[in-house]
């Protein structure tokens, strides 16, 4: 087991900075259609119960994309794997704890 070192903040300036340029690309048509089809829906898993039900009510053309999503999640040992533990589910949650943490040290 590592143990759990926080990031400089020269290493999460970097990180950052990595993610505002993500975040710029997306806005090319090309790329966003492409990361959409990959990391959109997994990230919702990350979203509170109620306020999953209210972004689901406000787009109701993702219901249908969603209950697919469903169907072709993994299964392992008979049983559907936790989906919250994946890293398109952990990566923004993380990236805000990083970043509380080099604010507060």
């Amino acid at each position: 087991v590592r143990p759990i070192v926080p990031p400089t903040p020269s290493k999460f300036i970097r990180k950052l900075e990595f993610n505002l340029w993500l975040k710029i690309s997306l806005e090319d048509e090309v790329v966003s259609m492409t990361v959409l089809r990959l990391a959109s829906l997994k990230s919702w898993y990350s979203l509170s119960y109620g306020r999953f039900q209210m972004e689901l009510c406000l787009n109701p053309g993702l219901v249908k994309k969603w209950k697919r999503m469903l169907k072709k999640e993994p299964v392992k040992g008979g049983q559907l794997l936790d989906p919250s533990t994946t890293v398109e589910v952990k990566f923004l949650r993380n990236l805000i704890e990083e970043f509380l943490e080099v604010v507060i040290c």
